[in-house]
């Protein structure tokens, strides 16, 4: 019993959002994606695709 408390203890952090992109209205976003290791994010706007890395 004491391991399953303390499994649920150590469970995965809270994901805490992160602004990654500062468009302006006239220039919204219309799509996104993040890669599978959450390095880089993919993400289309009125102007074109831009990919940027957002692990440091």
């Amino acid at each position: 019993m004491a391991w399953l408390v303390e499994r649920r203890a150590s469970g995965p952090g809270l994901l805490v959002p992160v602004q990654v992109t500062a468009n302006p209205v006239e220039d919204y976003v219309d799509g996104g994606a993040v890669s599978p290791d959450g390095k880089y994010i993919a993400y289309l706007d009125q102007t074109g695709l831009y990919v940027r890395t957002i692990a440091s």
